[in-house]
């Protein structure tokens, strides 16, 4: 859980009792119903994997536009019931319950290869090529106040880390240098993860050609960043 998570009443001990009904021995993890602090739900709580085709439609918005889809909206899996208890790929870490069972299986994180993004669509990948299901439970809630660190969502605005310097990676930088280093770190990891579990599996051209389109997405983020810090005069 992310120390920007904040689990309601009853989610904890009702995970607990969920996992430790027989019936569910093959779940592996668990993510709850996750809510911004505007009340939307946070998506990322309730994703697929990032295929190249689930990647492609998402970032062409077929997924926003056929939201029902099972072709186009295999991103965000918003063709499925959100109200109910389903079967999902992968979540962020922010509310992510997984069974001792599937630790003790899959192992440890893969600290090495990811240092702040991605290293939980690795774990659920991982989780899930060791035979078990990942669970998407509406009936537990969490608040996650999502946009903390890099300060660009305006429900956490006021509470948006706004320190002049900031520690990070043993380097002391400017809240401005920090905002971009995430958005580059951000991306790395979808590079990252692409290579780890993808690049073998699909033809060398498409693999080039998503590889290349990523590293011009890093630019893009970088460079947006860029223009927000020196549009609000952070340094």
């Amino acid at each position: 859980m992310g120390t920007d998570a904040f689990p309601k009443e009853d989610a904890i001990k009702g995970l607990v009792d969920y996992f430790e009904d027989p019936k569910n021995a093959d779940v592996g993890a668990a993510a709850v119903k996750l809510l911004l602090r505007s009340g939307i739900q946070d998506m990322d709580g309730h994703r697929g994997f990032p295929t190249p085709f689930a990647s492609m439609t998402h970032f062409l918005g077929l997924d926003r536009m056929f939201p029902k889809s099972k072709t186009f909206a295999r991103y965000f899996m918003t063709y499925e019931d959100l109200a109910q208890e389903h079967e999902i790929d992968t979540c962020i870490t922010h509310f992510l319950f997984v069974s001792a069972k599937a630790t003790q299986k899959v192992g440890k994180w893969d600290e090495k290869t990811f240092f702040l993004y991605g290293e939980d669509i690795d774990y659920c990948y991982r989780i899930k090529e060791a035979g078990f299901r990942i669970m998407y439970l509406p009936q537990f809630r969490a608040e996650h106040w999502k946009g903390v660190t890099i300060g660009i969502r305006k429900e956490t605005q006021d509470v948006a880390m706004n320190a002049p310097v900031v520690k990070f990676r043993d380097r002391e930088l400017t809240l401005g240098k920090f905002r971009v280093e995430l958005q580059r770190l951000s991306t790395d990891a979808m590079e990252l993860f692409y290579k780890k579990h993808y690049y073998h599996k699909y033809p060398l051209i498409l693999s080039s050609l998503v590889i290349t389109t990523t590293r011009l997405f890093k630019i893009y983020r970088v460079n947006k960043q860029r223009c927000i810090n020196w549009r609000k005069g952070i340094k």
